[in-house]
């Protein structure tokens, strides 16, 4: 009887995906294009809290359903950082990153902005959508009060 032949097993997932992406010229990458494995980075603007109070205010309450709400005046802009991703960024902001920058370490409470009036909220478990707060006031509709007085009656019919 002739030996069996075996089948080569086949390479790795992560060799797939690697060939794979070799051999293209132009792809997209989480939302971001990439030429020649080289990507094109977006710039993260980088939202600190402004006092310690409203970090400690932010980091005490309980995450809620959807997407946090934020005030702007409650945040200042320090920095723009080239990044590929927000957790890139945050680990820049870190140690001896944010020494180099002369701020102080990215925190739970702080946010990121990819996008103008897209922000992500920094947590204890990642970032998450947010959204910027705005006051509308109530709108009052023009409706006659209900105790004014009728017109009197005109009696000369």
């Amino acid at each position: 009887m002739p030996p069996m032949r075996q089948e080569a097993s086949p390479p790795p997932r992560e060799s797939y995906e690697l060939l794979f992406v070799g051999a293209l010229s132009q792809m997209t990458v989480g939302g971001f294009a990439c030429y020649n494995g080289s990507s094109l980075m977006p710039t993260y603007k980088v939202l600190y809290l402004k006092d310690q109070s409203l970090i400690d205010k932010f980091q005490s309450h309980i995450p809620t359903e959807g997407p946090a709400s934020l005030k702007p005046k409650d945040y200042a802009q320090v920095a723009e950082i080239e990044a590929p991703n927000e957790y890139a960024v945050w680990k820049t902001l870190q140690g001896d990153g944010a020494t180099e920058r002369q701020l102080r370490p990215m925190v739970v409470g702080d946010a990121l902005e990819v996008e103008a009036g897209k922000p992500r909220v920094c947590r204890f478990a990642g970032f998450d959508d947010a959204v910027w707060f705005t006051f509308e006031p109530k709108k009052t509709e023009d409706v006659p009060p209900v105790d004014a007085p009728n017109p009197p009656a005109d009696s000369t019919s």
